[in-house]
């Protein structure tokens, strides 16, 4: 097995895991594509920079290494990526190209093998090789040397054999080779790329070409076709649109270049249109509408290949120009001040979230759509010690990034629904972030008037995001409304939530405050914040014409007590069930109390974190320990229940380095005049 380098190190993500790295030549994943008409650019740079000429070198170091093995590309039935991951503990397990069949575990070193874990690992695999494949024609392109186009010429007849087994298409999405759709398209994608740059070699012979053509090529586009006039603006549209553009413009069939291009449902204007929503002003804040960081960065990727070819036609209009601009704008609004994202929505972990696994992403941002924002972003980025040289970079990126560092405040995505409040304080930044929209497309969660927590330098009470979508024993409960910090009725998920607003003020006294009115039928939730580091203060308000259960659930890292001021007979609430998502509240204790609840964390060695809470009559309190992402990270859970119509909870919370200064609860601290 390969040595794991640690998490964080910021080498490029191959795969969802944090502690996956490579050569510059097998390049990230999500990959932005482009083609030959970058390769003037990148001569220019690699002669005039040293960065840039030293990044070719390395890449032409590391091409020695490929050019001695054959392309792999096993003959085998391919999987899905989700299957990728622990059972155990729900982390990525480590690819490794070399160990098609033991995979280990980072968070407890064990090792799993599977059939479906395998097949996952042969997508992983052909995804590498066309990456590579990929690369070496883009080092052809800039060299001519033969040996490059030899090496994908043998890789481009592995891939029309490939393509010819009928067989494994069967039982898959539809009618793809890889899987799903969504997989044929980035691997078409990355093929169209090294084809475009190598299609001129001596390696190719004239059979070789109509192979290529018409075995890959005409065999994959039905059922990209099928899938791009069916689907609307979606992640997966998003690359089909790419692979059909790209191919057809390696293959010469306009007609799939237009219709990738400028396709009513799946063209460029459309997920633009479709995929980013507007708030009561006409105001664009550019978070894709699925409703989850990682499908942002994944649906932005190929979205820049149908860019930059309608640019090069002249057929961006300035509305499609600011739309797109944005896109790259909202997770720099929303990452915290250590460029850590919230995981919002589905997969990843809030460990593995940053914004410098994206730097492809701020290479390509800065250097092609200008402003001081994106160059100001990739600067911060590189003067944490991370290497500069990457494949977009050379295509893509600026000169010279030295810019002043990224200078953030608070904000209000307004479209989405997110406030995100900051402050830099004596003993540390505090990051908090409020989700008061409406709800998302199918990756959003029911998660509505949640907080996600940053503060001191550690994450204290973040979203969970979700491990891949195979760990089915956990996944409802990521995706719950109980693993996140917000609002529940009758122990039941929220539905999605279509009649939201949030209210968000940014200057003193920071405020926000969020209705929802059909999270639950007939209950109308409100909450309302005061932020003011090292304190926020929190009051929730749950509103019906009938009786219900309402809970108030929140979680942190680290070791809890907890301390009711007095504790009453229990109240008369049924059980919280020890099955579904509840079965994951281990350790449970729970009690009564009328008066206040203090709960204290120890988060790590310097950072602590202080709960009061209290509500306007008796509430049961039930404390356990929860899962974290991946699950060895538990969190001490504390869950308030009180019955009635209309019941209020008021909370504070207190960030400190180990001397709290919250010790009551004050009528004037939950006063929300705006001065």
């Amino acid at each position: 097995m390969t040595e794991i380098p640690s998490a964080g190190s910021f080498q490029w993500p191959y795969t969802l895991s944090p502690y996956d790295s490579g050569m510059i030549i097998e390049d990230v994943w999500p990959t932005i594509f482009f083609g030959a008409e970058r390769l003037e650019e990148i001569r220019r740079k690699t002669d005039a920079l040293q960065w840039a000429a030293d990044s070719l070198s390395q890449m032409q170091e590391e091409a020695e290494i490929v050019l001695k093995e054959l392309p792999q590309l096993p003959e085998e039935r391919i999987g899905w990526r989700h299957d990728f991951y622990s059972h155990t503990t729900a982390e990525h397990l480590i690819y490794d190209p070399q160990s098609p069949h033991r995979f280990l575990d980072p968070a407890d070193q064990s090792l799993h093998e599977s059939e479906v874990q395998h097949r996952a690992w042969t997508l992983l695999t052909h995804e590498r090789t066309y990456r590579l494949m990929r690369s070496l024609g883009l080092l052809y392109g800039l060299t001519e040397d033969e040996r490059y186009a030899s090496w994908i010429a043998e890789g481009m007849r592995l891939t029309a054999r490939f393509f010819t087994r009928e067989d494994l298409r069967e039982g898959n999405h539809g009618d793809a080779l890889y899987f799903q759709p969504l997989y044929d398209a980035q691997v078409l994608a990355l093929i169209a790329n090294a084809y475009s740059w190598t299609r001129d070699s001596e390696a190719y012979s004239s059979t070789d070409h109509q192979t290529i053509r018409e075995g890959i090529f005409e065999a994959g586009m039905p059922s990209q076709i099928q899938f791009f006039e069916r689907t609307g603006a979606h992640n997966m549209t998003c690359y089909v649109g790419a692979c059909l553009a790209l191919s057809g413009e390696a293959t010469g069939h306009e007609d799939w270049l237009s219709m990738g291009l400028g396709g009513d449902q799946g063209g460029l204007s459309a997920l633009l249109t479709d995929g980013l929503r507007t708030d009561p002003e006409g105001k664009v804040d550019g978070f894709w509408f699925e409703g989850t960081m990682f499908y942002h960065f994944y649906s932005i990727c190929p979205m820049v290949t149908v860019f930059e070819m309608l640019r090069q036609q002249g057929q961006v209009t300035q509305d499609i120009q600011t739309r797109f601009e944005k896109l790259f704008e909202s997770p720099v609004h929303m990452c915290d001040q250590n460029l850590d994202l919230p995981c919002v929505g589905d997969l990843g972990s809030p460990g593995s979230r940053s914004l410098a696994i994206y730097r492809h992403v701020y290479e390509y941002a800065a250097g092609q759509l200008g402003g001081d924002l994106f160059t100001e972003t990739l600067s911060t980025i590189y003067k944490r010690g991370i290497p500069r040289n990457s494949l977009t970079a050379l295509a893509f990126g600026p000169d010279e990034i030295d810019a002043d560092p990224l200078s953030q405040k608070s904000t209000h995505l307004s479209a989405m629904g997110f406030g995100i409040f900051r402050e830099d304080t004596a003993e540390g930044p505090f990051y908090l972030l409020f989700k008061g929209g409406a709800h998302g497309a199918g990756h959003d969660h029911p998660d509505k008037l949640s907080i996600d927590l940053r503060a001191l330098g550690v994450q204290i009470a973040s979203d969970l995001g979700t491990a891949g979508y195979a760990v089915s024993d956990i996944h409802a409960y990521y995706r719950s409304t109980l693993s996140h910090n917000t609002l529940m009725v009758d122990e039941q998920n929220q539905q999605p939530v279509e009649k939201a607003r949030l209210e968000f003020r940014e200057r003193d006294p920071r405020l926000a405050s969020a209705v929802i009115e059909d999270a639950y039928e007939g209950v109308k939730l409100e909450r309302r914040i005061r932020f003011g580091p090292p304190y926020i203060w929190i009051e929730d308000r749950c509103m019906s014409d009938t009786i219900h259960r309402y809970a108030w659930v929140f979680h942190a890292r680290g070791g809890m007590i907890v301390r009711p001021s007095n504790v009453i007979d229990d109240l008369d609430f049924p059980p919280l069930s020890y099955y579904g998502v509840f079965a994951w509240l281990r350790d449970r204790q729970t009690t009564s109390t009328d008066e206040t609840l203090c709960v204290d964390w120890r988060i790590s060695d310097q950072v602590w974190l202080r709960l009061l809470a209290v509500s306007d009559g008796p509430f049961e309190i039930t404390s356990a320990r929860t899962p974290g992402n991946p699950i060895p990270d538990s969190r001490g859970t504390v869950l308030l229940r009180a019955k009635g119509k209309s019941r209020i909870f008021r909370t504070a919370l207190e960030v400190h380095r180990g001397v709290p200064g919250l010790a009551a609860l004050k009528e004037e601290d939950f006063t929300w005049s705006k001065g």
